[in-house]
């Protein structure tokens, strides 16, 4: 064998083993984001929770919606969707590679509704508040969550 076919063989051969351990370097990655979105989404899902327990005492009035108390709840959907942005663009770039990350969808969603609850401003929630108060409109937590099943429904 020359020289240059085992130059040639070797460097073929190293760019073929790499290019499987890269695969699988991705396959994990797939594997570890599916693991912390599930964290992710069950961490959301009690900051729901209490959005939504928070809700029903205000309506029923054993919870007066304060700047402090409304400003503790929109800091769990701020703390959450800081990141919100990096994971979906690594989602994207994994299913862009072909793999199916469990748990996409609903994490893009989760992270919409943290968006959409972020860009409601403290004035106008404890705005809405007082009206809930004076029986004049529905609580916040009713309208969203009804919002939500219509949604769920089209899909």
């Amino acid at each position: 064998m020359t020289r240059t076919t085992h130059h040639f063989l070797t460097g073929q051969l190293d760019a073929y083993s790499e290019s499987w351990q890269h695969d699988h370097a991705d396959a994990l990655a797939c594997w570890e984001l599916e693991a912390r979105l599930e964290i992710a989404l069950a961490l959301f899902h009690v900051i729901r929770r209490i959005d939504q327990e928070m809700a029903q005492q205000v309506e029923a009035r054993r919870l007066n919606w304060d700047a402090s108390t409304v400003d503790q709840l929109l800091n769990f959907y701020r703390t959450w969707e800081a990141p919100a942005a990096q994971i979906v663009a690594r989602i994207a770039e994994l299913e862009s590679k072909g793999f199916v990350v469990r748990g996409a969808e609903e994490f893009r969603r989760a992270a919409l509704e943290a968006r959409s609850t972020l860009n409601i401003s403290l004035d106008r929630l404890e705005h809405s508040a007082q009206q809930a108060r004076e029986g004049k409109l529905r609580p916040l937590g009713e309208v969203r969550d009804e919002l939500r099943r219509q949604s769920d429904a089209r899909r």
